[in-house]
């Protein structure tokens, strides 16, 4: 009998405001700081939950972590 192996491309992996602020050295007040002030891309809202795609946070990473404010020059 062989069994055949379905490869399943893995969620999309999300992090919270602790995460956020552990992969970039700064506490999660800080990180939250930086989200509000438009520093920091916004977060994804599952109800109650607020996450950050881990998706987004690299694409923001490789763009050289701009301002996320619109209409932003720095």
């Amino acid at each position: 009998m062989s069994v055949s192996v379905v490869q399943v491309e893995s969620p999309a992996k999300y992090l919270d405001a602790k995460g956020c602020g552990a992969r970039y050295g700064f506490s999660w007040r800080h990180w939250l700081r930086l989200v509000d002030s438009g520093r920091a891309p916004q977060p994804t809202r599952f109800g109650r939950l607020v996450r950050w795609s881990l998706a987004s946070l690299e694409s923001w990473e490789a763009a050289g972590c701009p301002s996320c404010r619109k209409g932003s020059k720095g």
